[in-house]
């Protein structure tokens, strides 16, 4: 059995119960590491989800009120002119 140290060094160990724990560490660690991507997979998903919706939604507002939303960007533009230009 390999033992890996911290310091990047390894050796190997004749003590089959050393053995059996690294084992069982790695496995824990796997077992670990595979549900973190499996959640990571599925906040993801979910995310991506919501990000579709909200497109959707905002398309089908911008089609059922042009007029506000064409109001709403060009206030938003002179806010960001104002803002970039500053106070001189």
């Amino acid at each position: 059995m390999t033992t890996y140290h911290s310091n990047g060094t390894q050796d190997q160990s004749s003590d089959p119960a050393q053995a059996g724990l690294t084992d069982k560490m790695r496995e824990q660690v796997d077992a670990r590491m595979k549900d973190a991507a499996n959640a990571t997979e599925d906040a993801r998903k979910k995310v991506g989800a919501h990000v579709s919706r909200a497109n959707q939604e905002s398309v089908r507002f911008v089609k059922e009120n042009p007029a506000l939303a064409l109001a709403g960007a060009v206030g938003v533009g002179i806010l960001i002119g104002l803002a970039v230009r500053g106070r001189g």
